[in-house]
């Protein structure tokens, strides 16, 4: 019995085995770091996932909370929500390979001119004519691309089969002004 367990000892002390052991231990090491790197990406997902959820739970809530319409209708506060401001069209230009698109600068009485795409290009034989005129904006859009340009908003404008109009004022108006 003795000289089985001494042929243990020279086996489990011999450099194979120290070598072995050693391996074993760098091994179990890159196993525990991995195993951590992976749950700090769990975890990260997971944070992610959940705020996209609490999100769309506040969107269902606000829903729910609001009353979902059907009818096609709008709340008088949700009316409230929508800016719309005179502006003064400053210029005008085509969006290149765009039948429909005019890039518009207008001032809506803010430091700097609102940049606006609108799809009203076909509606006039000569587009510069717009350049100066006034018009009725809703200011507060998320801002777009569109045809690789950022449009800050949209120009309102009516047509039936026969006839176009941008709605304007009747009478000059300070750009920025409030619809009301």
């Amino acid at each position: 019995m003795k000289s089985i367990l001494d042929k243990f000892k020279r086996i489990f002390t011999s450099l194979e085995a120290q070598e072995f052991k050693e391996e074993l231990k760098q091994t179990a090491e890159k196993l525990q770091q991995e195993a951590q790197e992976v749950t700090s990406k769990v975890v990260e997902k997971t944070k992610e996932t959940t705020g996209s959820v609490a999100e769309k739970a506040k969107t269902v809530k606000h829903a729910v909370e609001t009353g979902l319409r059907t009818d096609g209708n709008i709340t008088y506060d949700d009316f409230q929500k929508v800016q719309v401001q005179v502006g003064t069209i400053l210029s005008v230009e085509a969006i290149e390979k765009s039948d429909k698109l005019l890039l518009l600068q207008v001032d809506t009485g803010e430091e700097s001119p609102r940049q606006i795409v609108s799809g009203i290009k076909t509606y006039f034989d000569d587009f510069q004519t717009l350049a100066g005129r006034q018009a009725m904006f809703v200011t507060n859009l998320e801002p777009r691309m569109i045809f690789g340009h950022e449009s800050q908003g949209m120009i309102f404008a009516v047509h039936d089969k026969d006839n176009f109009s941008i709605l304007e004022p009747d009478t000059v108006i300070a750009p920025g002004t409030q619809a009301s």
